[in-house]
């Protein structure tokens, strides 16, 4: 029987697929200290990594945005093996379309396909009501 890994079929129960290949490691030291040091998506990046993986863990609310803000010291609980992260050519998500019909995305930031645009969480009077990646 194949894997979703090896066909790239994801069942319709099956609501997103990311690899889970460590082929293609990123030195996170190396990654917040290359060229692109105005890059705003690096701005506190250590830290909002920490933050998002504690709060996954401890399974706290999160807004799609950020989980409620943690100690140094709780932060400090989590260790990053081998200060590395990985990454994935692409992600596939299933989805419904308005004909109710089922469909699936292939995000893939190497293509054309590397657009995201999402209902936005935030509910303030002024919010945009999408977010874009």
């Amino acid at each position: 029987m194949s894997t979703i890994e090896e066909d790239g079929k994801v069942p319709p129960n099956v609501h997103h697929f990311i690899s889970s290949t460590k082929n293609h490691p990123v030195h996170l030291s190396e990654f917040l200290h290359s060229d692109e040091h105005e890059d705003p998506a690096k701005k506190d990046f250590y830290k909002k990594l920490k933050e998002h993986l504690l709060g996954r863990f401890l399974e706290r609310n999160f807004d799609g945005d950020t989980h409620e803000s943690f100690t140094d010291d709780q932060r400090k609980s989590i260790i990053l093996y081998d200060n590395k992260m990985f990454a994935t050519k692409t992600l596939r998500i299933n989805f419904t379309m308005y004909d109710v019909r089922r469909d699936q995305d292939v995000i893939n930031p190497r293509t054309d396909h590397c657009n995201v645009m999402v209902h936005s969480l935030d509910t303030s009077p002024r919010a945009h009501p999408f977010w874009y990646a």
